[in-house]
């Protein structure tokens, strides 16, 4: 071999050797973050398989809710108004109080229809008077001799004293319309309920025109009214028709998301639905003794079915969609995943009916759907239904 052919030897040789050192090193890497890919990959191999949590499908009570938006109206709302003129003399009452039915709330200035009540009595013993003197003088022509006693005397003396009975009639309704007048200048509550601040200030004049001097809402029980439906109206009206005891629970969600514990009673629904929205307004009553819930302020009603069924749920995130609908992914016996095909209901909470599709017993992957694919196997690791 000449000394040229020996050096093209010897450096192919060394060529060749280096080579094998690189690809035998990339052998030996394994797969990371970085994406490079094992010797064992390399090979046809595979890593082991993820671990995902699953939970074993069963029955159980889960009563859908279904959420209005509503707002509150008081049961009773009275416009404090004056019957009499006068000029205020008091107010009585400390603004923004509770108050009962006959609580004094204003005092008008009474001197006058004081003195007229006076004069209508007078009046009244003046026509009793003149009555008492036409009875006594109608009883003496009837008690003399006919013949002494003409009949144009007679029917006048008859005549007087029925006018003086009139006169009497006449004057005591005087005085019970000056005695109301009087009663008038002590306005009270009429209902009981929380007052609202005073329209009207001591030594202002008032009268029947002057408009509301306060208002009072009754706050317990108190009102809360939501516009349903009219599909889940007749729904509801079927249900209560034809279910014994059918008795949904109704609650309210104030707006920074207190629900309240006390649950609700039907009022009244509307006589006809609203044209524009295809919705009925329901009232309900409620207990309102901590006053939580305030005139005209937005809550959310609560709608919950008292006495359903047991029924499939599932945690809400394990429910996927694809192009055919919605499906979760269940774990076989060989721990090999399937995407299931399923009839997914409302939501209960953070958790969704399953309508069909699964069964009592079926395992369903409920954390890590993003690690699996049809035909994959898994390693589940069990948790809690809830």
């Amino acid at each position: 071999m000449s000394k040229a052919s020996w050096i093209i030897t010897v450096v192919l040789t060394a060529a060749v050797a280096l080579g094998a050192g690189y690809f035998l090193r990339g052998l030996k890497s394994s797969p990371g973050a970085g994406g490079e890919m094992s010797a064992m990959a390399m090979m046809g191999g595979g890593g082991a398989p993820p671990v995902v949590h699953v939970m074993t499908v069963k029955k159980e009570k889960a009563s859908p809710v279904r959420d209005y938006i509503a707002h509150v109206e008081p049961v009773q709302q009275v416009s404090i108004m004056a019957q009499v003129s006068g000029t205020i003399e008091e107010v009585c009452f400390r603004e923004g109080s509770r108050v009962a039915a006959g609580d004094l709330l204003f005092r008008i200035d009474s001197a006058s229809y004081e003195a007229e009540l006076a004069q209508r009595k007078a009046e009244l013993a003046q026509a009793e008077a003149t009555l008492e003197r036409a009875e006594k003088y109608l009883a003496m022509l009837k008690s003399v001799d006919d013949r002494s006693v003409s009949k144009s005397d007679l029917d006048g003396a008859v005549a007087n004293e029925s006018e003086g009975r009139a006169l009497v009639q006449k004057a005591k309704a005087a005085v019970r319309r000056a005695e109301i007048d009087l009663e008038y200048t002590e306005i009270k509550s009429p209902i009981d309920g929380r007052v609202g601040r005073a329209l009207i200030t001591k030594g202002n004049l008032v009268s029947p025109s002057s408009g509301a001097l306060a208002t009072i809402v009754q706050l317990d029980p108190i009102r809360v009214v939501f516009a349903m439906p009219d599909s889940e109206y007749l729904t509801e009206f079927e249900r209560y028709s034809n279910e014994e005891g059918y008795a949904p629970i109704v609650r309210v969600r104030l707006s920074n998301g207190v629900v309240l514990p006390a649950a609700g009673e039907i009022d009244f629904d509307d006589n006809q639905m609203n044209a524009a929205t295809g919705t009925i307004d329901i009232r309900m009553r409620f207990p309102n003794e901590d006053r939580m819930l305030v005139p005209n302020n937005f809550v959310n009603v609560l709608v919950q079915d008292g006495n359903e069924p047991e029924r499939i749920v599932v945690p809400a995130e394990a429910v996927m969609h694809n192009a055919d609908g919605a499906f979760v992914w269940t774990v076989t016996a060989d721990n090999t995943v399937v995407a299931q095909p399923v009839s997914a209901g409302v939501h209960v909470g953070a958790r969704r009916i399953i309508e069909s599709g699964l069964s009592e017993g079926d395992c369903v992957v409920v954390v890590g759907v993003q690690k699996v694919q049809p035909g994959a196997m898994v390693q589940p690791m069990a948790v809690d239904a809830e």
